[in-house]
């Protein structure tokens, strides 16, 4: 294992670490472009602890500290150790586990379910034709 430092964490770089859902780890985005989280941050895995550990890409969301201004329907309040935090549910990524650098947390199981069904209305796919794009019920015409 390599030690390492971002700000004020000191860990170890993980070599057989198990990548299960709801953990939390720092984690190297890269650079981002346009509007895209980047750098070194916290990011949730949202993606299923089989598939991670066959797959070694876990998917996971970027956590920030700063909510934006205007509507954020697709960002879920958690805690990070004593800090409040949010998970980015628009921001999905597939990274190599090389990025990973530390286990920092887990969230509850209520909270995965929230951010699953989050992630699922910007996946919500409209097969019914008397829904409107955000999955409810049009309104009928009045004859």
């Amino acid at each position: 294992m390599t030690e390492y430092t971002i700000g004020d964490i000191t860990g170890l770089l993980p070599e057989n670490s198990t990548y299960k859902q709801g953990d939390i780890w720092i984690a190297d985005l890269g650079e981002a472009l346009g509007h895209e989280q980047g750098g070194t941050r916290p990011v949730l895995i949202v993606s299923g602890t089989k598939w991670n550990a066959k797959s070694k890409t876990p998917m996971v969301c970027p956590c920030t500290t700063s909510l934006k201004k205007g509507k954020n329907y697709y960002c879920v309040k958690i805690k990070i150790g004593n800090k409040a935090s949010y998970v980015n549910g628009s921001h999905v990524y597939t990274l190599s586990a090389k990025r990973f650098k530390t286990k920092v947390g887990t969230i509850s199981i209520s909270k995965r379910i929230q951010i699953a069904n989050t992630i699922k209305k910007l996946l919500y796919v409209i097969s019914d034709s008397t829904l409107n794009d955000s999955g409810k019920k049009k309104k009928q015409k009045q004859e």
